[in-house]
């Protein structure tokens, strides 16, 4: 393909295919003709990973080059590939915390040792859980109460099923570290307001069935 014919394809301008070119995110063409470049399959992939997760995720250059060096390794699993980009996704320079930096390491390491009870495997150092140690000190301050990890079990339950659900229907797509890399940035930026959206109008569904005005009773006989 002409970079004219990978736009069309991909639905990406030129102009936005040239920037990521410059900034070295995509590869370059193979230039078999004088001036002229051209591209194939690999990257029309590499291009639609790109640009969600610049477009859609909102991640910046740097970020998004790291993660194709890790594509662009000569070795690597494909595990490893989607980890980077759970946690290039989850990730927020801007995020700031007044709570315990104690309080957090603790509530961390009650959560690690809570979920390798119950066979979960996860990194010690994975920014997600310390997000969730963060999420469970807040509600002990909110509560004023000593929240147990156990408290999250139906979530994590639910989780694990959908995770499930999740990689088996992506799974024979996952060919290489592009579209693993690809498959995690879609699970993660696109699913996941899914959930949270479905899960207010379940509470919606719940409060409005249990709270609303009882019927008034009929009268008997004739209207």
């Amino acid at each position: 393909m002409t970079v004219s014919e990978l736009a069309r394809s991909t639905r990406v301008p030129v102009a936005r295919i040239k920037f990521y070119l410059r900034e070295r995110l995509l590869p370059a063409g193979d230039l078999t003709a004088e001036r002229r470049a051209f591209y194939d399959q690999r990257h029309a992939q590499r291009l639609r990973l790109i640009h969600t997760l610049r477009e859609v995720a909102g991640l910046g250059v740097p970020a998004i080059r790291a993660l194709c060096q890790q594509l662009d390794a000569p070795k690597g699993e494909l595990s490893s590939v989607i980890l980077q980009v759970i946690d290039a996704l989850g990730r927020s320079e801007s995020k700031r915390s007044a709570l315990s930096a104690r309080a957090q390491v603790r509530a961390r390491e009650e959560l690690l040792g809570w979920l390798k009870e119950r066979g979960v495997r996860v990194r010690a150092d994975a920014p997600a859980l310390a997000e969730l140690a963060r999420a469970l000190v807040a509600l002990r301050a909110s509560l004023h109460e000593e929240l147990s990890p156990q408290a999250f079990a139906p979530y994590l339950d639910a989780m694990l099923q959908l995770a499930e659900q999740d990689f088996g229907a992506v799974r024979h797509l996952l060919s290489d570290r592009t579209s693993a890399g690809l498959a995690a940035t879609l699970g993660t930026v696109l699913y996941e307001p899914v959930l949270l959206l479905l899960r207010r109008i379940a509470h919606e569904h719940v409060a409005s069935r249990a709270f609303r005005p009882a019927e008034p009773a009929r009268k008997r006989g004739r209207r």
